[in-house]
């Protein structure tokens, strides 16, 4: 065994740094490429969707998030069918999706810039992770969470997106508290009307839910609407962000010995923990076994590697971070 350098690798700054390069890595992970598209992207193709489902007019009142209840839908609803196909899906593949609730929903229609296309957005403006049961021959819906997120992605096609960064995070800190009372619900878009000029509201937005609204082909207006839907997303990079969310929760309390953690001692050094010291022998043959272990794990560790390329400023800056205190 070999000892690290003098730093004190166990002191709780180590643990805060370690806990905060993970959370920030799992949270990046969350919303990359194919798994943000679900949550702004309108597809052509809902008619034979495993993966959306508008919820009104056949479900006439929100109490997801207005009363913080369970709701049921029945054989009766127009979109049981897209139902019964999305919880297959998330019955078959229960660790690559996920089924999300969203409410209310922004859409509309954002003129491309530099050349591209135009993109045609619908996406939850609050979301949460929510779970489909079989009921006799219904479906239940139900969410053990308290609180609603913000889908920062419905603002990214806003003329003023690029400058948008404290403006969002204003919104995330102005989230009304679950059950959502018609009053909050409406302070809370007066925070978003003034903090984006050119998102309209359109409805009552009290909980009420109304018609299911047309693809756009034209215009380039973003509006919040009264409803609701159910929607699967995949779960990008699940095994990676799992391993990071359980390296990230170890935390080290002043006085007390910390687990060795090879992370740790990327990020802050080695400290007084002893670290191992593998022979050439053994760091070929750990190679050769790696090389033919292609599971989901190993291939979501190898795609950490792309992650520098499409980071944002934020994003660089904390890795920076991170490599300075070595």
């Amino acid at each position: 065994m070999v000892e690290g350098s003098d730093s004190d690798s166990a002191s709780p700054a180590a643990s805060d740094l370690l806990s905060a390069v993970c959370g920030y890595y799992g949270d990046l992970l969350r919303t990359q490429r194919w798994a943000s598209s679900a949550f702004v992207q309108w597809s052509q193709r809902d008619s034979a969707s495993r993966s959306f489902a508008w919820l009104g007019p056949d479900l006439s009142t929100e109490v997801l998030l207005t009363k913080g209840a369970q709701f049921t839908i029945g054989p009766d609803h127009s979109h049981y069918d897209a139902m019964r196909r999305m919880h297959s899906t998330l019955t078959l593949n229960p660790y690559e999706r996920e089924l999300y609730y969203g409410f209310p929903y922004v859409v509309g229609r954002v003129a491309g810039t530099r050349g591209s296309r135009a993109r045609v957005v619908r996406g939850p403006l609050l979301y949460m992770p929510v779970a489909i049961e079989p009921r006799g021959g219904a479906f239940r819906i139900t969410s053990g969470e308290d609180f609603a997120y913000l889908n920062p992605l419905v603002f990214q096609g806003h003329p003023d997106s690029e400058l948008s960064g404290p403006a969002i995070q204003r919104l995330i800190d102005a989230r009304p508290d679950i059950p959502i009372s018609a009053g909050a619900m409406k302070g809370f878009l007066d925070e978003v009307t003034r903090e984006f000029p050119d998102m309209s509201v359109e409805g009552d937005l009290d909980g009420s839910l109304g018609a299911i609204p047309e693809r756009p082909k034209t215009g380039s207006q973003l509006r919040v609407i009264d409803q609701a839907a159910l929607f699967v997303a995949p779960k990008a990079s699940y095994f990676l962000v799992s391993d990071l969310e359980a390296i990230g929760s170890k935390r080290v309390d002043e006085g007390e010995a910390e687990e060795p953690s090879a992370v740790t001692a990327l990020l802050t050094g080695a400290g007084q923990v002893e670290q191992a010291d593998f022979s050439t022998t053994e760091i070929v043959r750990r190679k050769s076994i790696t090389r033919f272990r292609q599971t989901g794990r190993s291939a979501a560790w190898r795609s950490l590697s792309m992650i520098p390329k499409r980071m944002s400023f934020e994003s660089r800056g904390l890795l920076a971070l991170a490599r300075a205190s070595r």
